[in-house]
């Protein structure tokens, strides 16, 4: 089959047809480095290529190649042209046989590296699946997506309101909301409030008809949960407690919305899996920075800036929005508004990634208050920068104006 590709690829007709079929990785050894040879020499010139011009460009285009190998390679070309003319008629049809036939082998290395626990990414699989069932063959690579909307459908789309809004009027003014594909950052100091605003954004959401997964690895996720029943019932413990049936009825029509999970050690690959098999709306990582992720790092800065590019593909990949909730450094402590640089870790690239960062801050003594400024320091989707007040009601887990 590498044979008979290789052969008419070298035909400028047939190379225009297969190209978005036909990639490197699926061809064996020196059979790899003709096809090179084929794309580059196609790419440089107008019209076929013989099969002797291919011998000779590849030897031009690798001078330092051993004697052993271009040995190899010249007796691979002499095979090329012993072979009986192939019929273009079926030259698409072994040109998808081949890719299925990479399709498997990646299939199988994957479900290999799962087996023998190097790996816990299933997402792969499934992507691969997906690709071969849809027979997806305009890329050998998932990071490669073609626009193909025309220029209404892009302008159509760029004025589209925001699908998942903000509750707060004043937060809302300036940054109506979130779309999907995107992925922002809450970051804070400790016991200011992180993990109750993404709980009242969270009660929110469901109030909206959207879907949530909710990751919890720094609190647990039972008092967390409480937490969302509480900002959306608006409604403390206590009073929750006092009409039970009525809150157990209320909250009976979102509960499915929501799920959420405990998710110590839990790892990037895992969340991918997940959310790419049950396609969440909303997922909520609280905190990303304790989420592991496969890889050699030699610092700790390395291993945070990978993560942080992996939640964004995340939210991309699967057209999703994407909170990640983070730590601030020591530097936000007694800040009333703390901006992305002050966030634990700021200095590894994590704020690059994020269409939208927002800060939780308080001036000393505003404790009793109950005041929390929430600033936004980073915003590409509208270009607002600044802050907005509001009042923390940790009884019930609100902010409001």
């Amino acid at each position: 089959m590498e044979k008979e590709l290789l052969v008419l690829a070298c035909k400028k007709e047939f190379w225009d047809r297969a190209r978005n079929i036909l990639s490197k990785p699926m061809f064996t050894k020196e059979a790899a480095v003709l096809f090179e040879t084929i794309r580059h020499a196609h790419s440089a010139f107008e019209g076929d290529i013989s099969l002797s011009e291919l011998g000779a460009l590849t030897l031009h285009r690798h001078p330092a190649l051993s004697w052993a190998a271009k040995e190899e390679l010249e007796e691979l070309v002499g095979e090329l042209q012993a072979l009986p003319a192939p019929n273009p008629g079926v030259g698409i049809e072994l040109a998808k046989g081949l890719w299925r036939r990479h399709k498997a082998k990646l299939i199988g290395e994957s479900a290999i590296d799962i087996w023998t626990g190097k790996s816990e990414d299933f997402g792969t699989i499934l992507r691969l699946l997906e690709q071969v069932g849809n027979e997806q063959m305009g890329s050998d690579s998932t990071a490669l997506v073609e626009v193909t909307q025309d220029i209404e459908e892009i302008i159509r789309d760029a004025n589209k309101e925001a699908e998942f809004k903000f509750g707060l009027p004043t937060l809302a003014t300036h940054l109506d909301g979130m779309h999907r594909g995107t992925f922002g950052i809450i970051f804070a100091r400790p016991e200011l409030g992180k993990t109750s605003f993404t709980s009242y954004l969270t009660a929110e959401y469901l109030c909206q008809g959207h879907t949530v997964a909710y990751f919890a690895n720094e609190e647990p996720a039972a008092r967390i949960k409480l937490r969302i029943l509480c900002a959306y019932l608006s409604s403390s413990m206590a009073e929750i407690t006092k009409r039970m049936a009525a809150a157990k009825a209320a909250w009976a029509k979102v509960n499915k919305q929501l799920k959420i999970f405990d998710t110590t050690a839990v790892s990037m690959a895992e969340l991918n899996s997940y959310v790419e098999l049950n396609k969440p709306d909303i997922v909520i990582v609280d905190q990303l920075d304790k989420v592991r992720i496969e890889g050699e790092f030699n610092r700790s800065d390395e291993r945070l800036q990978s993560l942080y590019q992996a939640g964004r593909e995340l939210a991309k990949r699967n057209n999703c929005l994407v909170w990640a909730v983070t730590q601030a450094s020591y530097e936000a402590e007694g800040q009333p508004y703390p901006t992305y640089a002050m966030m634990d870790g700021s200095r590894t690239g994590k704020a690059a990634e994020a269409d939208v960062i927002i800060g939780i801050g308080k001036s000393r003594g505003e404790e009793e208050q109950g005041t929390r400024n929430l600033c936004v320091s980073k915003n590409k989707l509208t270009g607002w920068h600044g802050h907005v007040i509001s009042t923390f009601d940790i009884e019930r887990s609100r902010f409001e104006v």
